[in-house]
C-alpha cells in the first residue's frame, strides 16, 4: 500500500492455501501421446487482517489451471515428424483481496505445432494463441495521495514463427 508518497508494509496475518494437483503424460498408441495437468487450490487468510478478513481469498492466485496436450508422432519422407496441438485455462483471479475492478486469468488459448526432425535438426512451424484469445495475466491499481497508476499485462496475440534447432553432440 502507497500512502503519502511513501511505502508502507504491512503484515498480511496468516494465510493457507490447500489443492489438488494431477498430471498424466501417457501413450495411447505408439505415435500418439497425451498429456494432462490440472490444479484446483484456495489460497485464503486464516485470520482478520487491516488487509481482509478471514477467509478472503488471496490477491494473485488462480483457483483453477488446466492443460491438454496431443502430439502425433509420423514418419515423413524417412524423417521422423509430428504434429502437436495444446490448450491450456486458468480461471479468473485479483490483485486485490477486495476482487474488485479488472480481474485476470478467465482465459483459454490454444497452440499448434508441428515438425520435423533431420539427423541433428530440428525445423517446427507454430502457431500460439491460435484462438487469439485476450485476457490478462496480472492487472494492479496502486494509488497515493498524489498519483494514480495502473498497469495491466496480456496474453501474447496469436504469433505464427519457425524454429530451427540444431544437436550439437
Amino acid at each position: 500500500r502507497i500512502e503519502c508518497n511513501s511505502t508502507v508494509f504491512e503484515n498480511a496475518g496468516t494465510s493457507k492455501s490447500e489443492g489438488v494437483e494431477i498430471e498424466v503424460q501417457t501413450k495411447i498408441s505408439e505415435a500418439l501421446q497425451f498429456d494432462l495437468s490440472a490444479s484446483y487450490g484456495e489460497a485464503i487468510f486464516t485470520e482478520d487482517t487491516s488487509l481482509g478478513d478471514k477467509g478472503d481469498n488471496l490477491p494473485g492466485s488462480a483457483d483453477f489451471n488446466v492443460s491438454i496436450g496431443l502430439e502425433y508422432g509420423f514418419a515423413l519422407g524417412g524423417y521422423d515428424a509430428f504434429t502437436r496441438v495444446d490448450y491450456s485455462y486458468l480461471s479468473e483471479y485479483y490483485h486485490t483481496v477486495a476482487e474488485v475492478g479488472q480481474a485476470s486469468g478467465g482465459y483459454g488459448q490454444v497452440n499448434l505445432k508441428t515438425g520435423l526432425n533431420i539427423g541433428a535438426a530440428t525445423i517446427d512451424l507454430f502457431v500460439n494463441n491460435l484462438n487469439d484469445a485476450n485476457g490478462f495475466t496480472w492487472v494492479e491499481t496502486v494509488w497515493s495521495a498524489a498519483v494514480g497508476s495502473n498497469r495491466a499485462y496480456r496474453i501474447r496475440p496469436r504469433t505464427v514463427g519457425m524454429n530451427i534447432s540444431y544437436n550439437f553432440d
